[in-house]
């Protein structure tokens, strides 16, 4: 199965291998590599029914599960934990021989998925019932002892229920999650995700053998509109106070209450408040009026003086004796007439 390849820590070099922090790393990979290594890829594995005569578990697979089997043992052999992890992996499900589960935790084991080695021997101790020995089973329960430090327990608590928790990228469950959650020691990215939440996403430094919480609060994602604003004649557009374009613009907003303002040269501004909802598009055309040009107060006083001239003239008509006869006379103010009674 091979031995120790040299201590994970990043930069530790051979004079670092002797402190006394990487030496019980080595003394703890080591104990794994025997415990999983003797048996992992024996060919001698027994049933335990009485009586019985041992059979190799090559011998008492058959068919593509055989293949796949003597193929993970080849991968193995060179160093190539995934590749036989896959082939193992698919022989079991073909066979559902619970001897399997063992050569897949030696797998995971050269990968450094601890909390993957302790659930695959936990598993081949529940289901292995009669088919593995008590020699066998002692040999599990002593990697379990020795894996279990390598393994933090994070409690995870979640504001939102049927949130998704992810661990470095991995599903490992639903919220609630009632049980602590197994992780492999180091450094890890903690993700949880829900439709209509935004992610949200913590570092965790896991040192094995210890337990910790996690408090994750989800905020809601809120869709932001989208405003189309045009002018003619071509004006300021200000959203909110805001100077946003000349003449034309569009762009996200998030939803609520806006002022709008246009202002142009010689026009009338323009403002209005816009109630945008959530996700919604909104186009405003806008066309500006132009500004009433100013009266001046010579006029207002000349008009009085005009005002009352007429008044004086109407009432001389109004004044004079009626006639049977009226014939209209084009007023002087258009479109009304002054109607002229004449006598005889």
């Amino acid at each position: 199965m091979g031995g120790y390849s040299g201590c994970p820590r990043r930069g530790c070099g051979d004079s670092m291998i002797r402190t006394s922090a990487c030496r019980r790393y080595l003394i703890t990979c080591v104990a794994v590599v025997s415990a999983l290594g003797s048996a992992a890829l024996a060919q001698s594995h027994a049933r335990a029914t009485a009586g019985a005569v041992p059979v190799k578990l090559g011998e008492s697979l058959s068919g593509q599960a055989r293949e796949d089997y003597e193929s993970g043992r080849v991968l193995f052999e060179n160093h190539d934990f995934a590749g036989a992890l896959v082939k193992f992996q698919h022989a079991f499900d073909l066979s559902s021989d619970v001897r399997l589960l063992w050569n897949m935790g030696a797998c995971e084991k050269n990968l450094r998925h601890y909390v993957r080695v302790h659930g695959l021997v936990e598993r081949f101790l529940r289901e292995g019932g009669s088919r593995i020995t008590g020699a066998q089973r002692d040999e599990a329960e002593a990697v379990l002892r020795t894996i279990r430090p390598l393994i933090g327990e994070i409690r995870v608590n979640v504001n939102e229920a049927g949130a998704s928790v992810f661990v470095d990228d991995e599903l490992v469950g639903a919220t609630p999650i009632r049980e602590p959650l197994r992780i492999d020691l180091g450094d890890r990215r903690v993700r949880v995700s829900k439709p209509g939440f935004k992610d949200q996403v913590v570092a965790q430094h896991v040192a094995g053998g210890s337990e910790a919480t996690l408090t994750v609060a989800l905020d809601r994602e809120v869709s932001e509109g989208r405003l189309l604003v045009a002018t003619d004649p071509a004006g300021a557009i200000e959203i909110d106070g805001r100077t946003v374009g000349l003449g034309r613009w569009q762009g996200a907003v998030p939803p609520g209450s806006h002022a709008l303002r246009i202002t142009a040269p010689g026009m009338r501004p323009y403002s209005s408040d816009l109630l945008l909802r959530e996700a919604e598009s909104r186009t405003v055309d806008v066309t500006l009026q132009r500004e009433s040009a100013g009266i001046s107060p010579a006029w207002w006083i000349g008009g009085s003086i005009v005002a009352a001239a007429g008044l004086g003239v109407g009432g001389y008509f109004l004044l004079r004796p009626s006639s049977s006869t009226a014939q209209p006379t084009p007023g002087t103010i258009n479109p009304y007439m002054i109607v002229v009674q004449s006598t005889h």
